[in-house]
């Protein structure tokens, strides 16, 4: 029997058709969806799915050979994390015996042909707007510390978020979600204080921070400031930037409108807003290299990778962006773009697959 766990939003167990594991989940229906228990399975095909969403994605969803996280505590955490790591592996291959194979399965691997090295990624992770309000929860702490993330992003998203200062104070949920007028474009605000935790956050836990600036509306000098605090104030030695986010989606809180992005068609408005987005980002640059210069730029972060949209996409960033120096999450030689992660543009440092 082998038994997966993923906390990328699926928790497939698997096993034979026939076995109880397969049956487990429900003894009398042997195909359907369980809403309450966020289980999808087929017993015939000898899988059970625990679908993580909003509302069930949580420590005690997901478990490991059986065994669960216990959240209740810093020191349950930390003891039932270490249960789970002496725990003994059940065996997660098995040889089928000679007899026939009256199930066709759903994977099959071939061990014989040829390999391909695994690239040397990192685990990085994106803690948006609203994430502000427990990074200094003790309990989630612990738990993010057993999760090897490598590099984190805040606040990313392509929430439109406005920086406040670096002696500026957090207000309630209420208080920090803003009202959109006509003359007032943000969403959400930032404050000293909440970047300050984001830091910490980082410094505590080993983690390579990569703090997101927004320029859907365009204020280079606020987000020089927002810098200046990490690297002079916090003394943070910060070696990476997420500049914008997504700007060739049409995203339902406007980000083309305010962007001033315009076309017939959109197309024409994703095209235009790349443009916008491009001559925006050197701008931004230009402001934040003035304050800590050998920066790793994360740019573009494009969220449609179709075949019809990629290329276009690319052509217009790498082009108004003025760079030579690229790279993506994985291979250059297997381009693949299902697969390609942010790109990566440098100023004054060399530039190496993440």
């Amino acid at each position: 029997m082998l038994r997966v766990t993923s906390l990328c939003g699926l928790l497939l167990t698997t096993g034979c058709a026939n076995s109880p594991q397969a049956t487990a989940t429900n003894p009398v229906t042997p195909d359907g969806f369980d809403s309450g228990n966020n289980q999808v399975w087929n017993r015939s095909a000898g899988y059970s799915v625990h679908v993580l969403n909003g509302e069930s994605l949580s420590a005690q969803e997901v478990g490991i050979n059986g065994l669960r996280i216990d959240t209740a505590s810093v020191q349950s955490i930390e003891s039932s994390v270490q249960a789970i790591v002496d725990a003994p592996s059940d065996n997660t291959v098995v040889e089928l015996a000679a007899a026939p194979v009256t199930v066709t399965p759903d994977l099959t691997v071939d061990y014989t042909g040829a390999t391909t090295a695994v690239p040397s990624t990192f685990y990085g992770a994106n803690v948006q707007w609203r994430s502000k309000f427990f990074i200094s929860e003790p309990r989630w702490q612990a738990l993010v510390k057993h999760t090897p993330i490598g590099i984190l992003r805040f606040p990313g998203g392509q929430e439109r978020v406005r920086y406040d200062g670096k002696d500026s104070l957090a207000g309630s949920v209420a208080d920090d979600t803003l009202v959109v007028t006509t003359t007032q474009p943000y969403e959400y605000r930032i404050a000293g204080d909440d970047v300050a935790r984001f830091i910490s956050l980082c410094k505590d836990l080993g983690i390579e921070a990569e703090p997101e600036v927004n320029l859907t509306v365009d204020d280079a000098a606020m987000w020089a400031a927002f810098v200046s605090q990490i690297v002079g104030d916090l003394k943070y030695d910060l070696h990476y930037v997420s500049v914008g986010n997504e700007p060739d989606i049409k995203s339902p809180n406007g980000n083309w409108d305010v962007l001033g992005a315009t076309g017939a068609t959109d197309a024409a408005r994703r095209g235009d807003a790349l443009t916008r987005y491009t001559e925006r980002y050197l701008t931004y640059q230009s402001a934040i290299a003035a304050v800590q210069p050998r920066l790793t730029y994360v740019f573009g972060e494009l969220g449609g990778w179709t075949p019809d949209q990629l290329g276009p996409n690319l052509d217009v960033l790498l082009s108004g962006l003025q760079t030579g120096i690229w790279s993506s999450l994985g291979s250059r030689s297997q381009f693949n773009p299902p697969h390609v992660g942010p790109l990566l543009a440098c100023s004054g440092r060399q530039s190496s697959p993440g």
